[in-house]
């Protein structure tokens, strides 16, 4: 079976191709290799994504993250000359909002390495919401993602199982798009309020998720809490200060309402 690699024409320093399955090509990039900040990027793709989530279900959070990963934050050649920031490949039924293919060249390689060139058509759109809107409708209609909209309300679930479906090779796809949605606080913008499943932690708990809280704790108010993954008294009573500032009940246990204001 021979996996297909995207150069979307033109790859930029730092920019890595990734191979999908299911007709999709994504090329990702490191945060170094961006040519747009993070905030100007995310405040563009947001009405798009909440179209697509309103239309399809995909949540809003997912999309963003997504699209800054498979589009190279925008600098990919195919999103700026086709408004396209997923990849969709052109096929027999390119689907009711597609208006265009654009060719590209690819690379194909087999499971040896061996690779060569050869021509592509990807999927091109009249905005950038169509892009956003053609993406939902793609997963939408496919069986094989069905499972994932079982976890509309559940963004990192949600990721997992498109991921689990086959949706991408790089067995770290997903981590990598929900350490974006964590690392840009991107759940805010879901229209249906979806919000990760977080444990709730206490004084005395460790582990990645006191590590996360940690270091959200220090973005938020500048604790300047050691991220070690051991909730001690410092972390507590971090905890107890972020609720007081922001109309919690100050208890010093990070539960859903203390995680909701932490990722917001």
């Amino acid at each position: 079976m021979r996996v297909k690699k995207s150069i979307m024409g033109v790859i930029l320093g730092g920019v890595a191709a990734v191979a999908l399955t299911a007709g999709m090509i994504i090329v990702g990039t490191t945060d170094s290799a961006r040519a747009e900040d993070p905030a100007t990027f995310f405040a563009a793709a947001k009405d798009p994504a909440q179209a697509g989530e309103r239309e399809f279900g995909v949540p809003a959070s997912v999309a963003m993250a997504q699209a800054a990963l498979e589009s190279g934050w925008g600098e990919s050649s195919l999103t700026k000359e086709g408004n396209a920031y997923f990849g969709i490949k052109c096929g027999t039924d390119n689907g009711p909002i597609s208006n265009r293919c654009i060719e590209k060249v690819t690379q194909e390689c087999d499971p040896q390495g061996n690779c060569w060139d050869e021509v592509a058509l990807f999927r091109g759109y009249a905005s950038a919401t169509d892009s956003f809107r053609d993406h939902g409708h793609f997963l939408r209609n496919r069986p094989r993602y069905a499972a994932a909209f079982d976890h509309t309300g559940n963004p990192d679930q949600f990721i997992r199982e498109v991921h689990k479906a086959g949706y991408a090779t790089d067995p770290a796809y997903s981590d990598k798009i929900i350490s974006m949605m964590q690392k840009y606080h991107l759940y805010q913008y879901n229209v249906g309020g979806g919000t990760p499943s977080k444990p709730t932690i206490k004084e005395g708990s460790k582990g990645a998720a006191v590590s996360e809280a940690q270091q959200l704790l220090n973005a938020k108010g500048s604790y300047g809490l050691t991220v070690d993954g051991v909730f001690g008294a410092r972390t507590k009573a971090a905890v107890i200060d972020f609720q007081s500032r922001n109309g919690l009940t100050a208890d010093g246990i990070v539960g859903p309402q203390t995680w909701a204001k932490l990722l917001a």
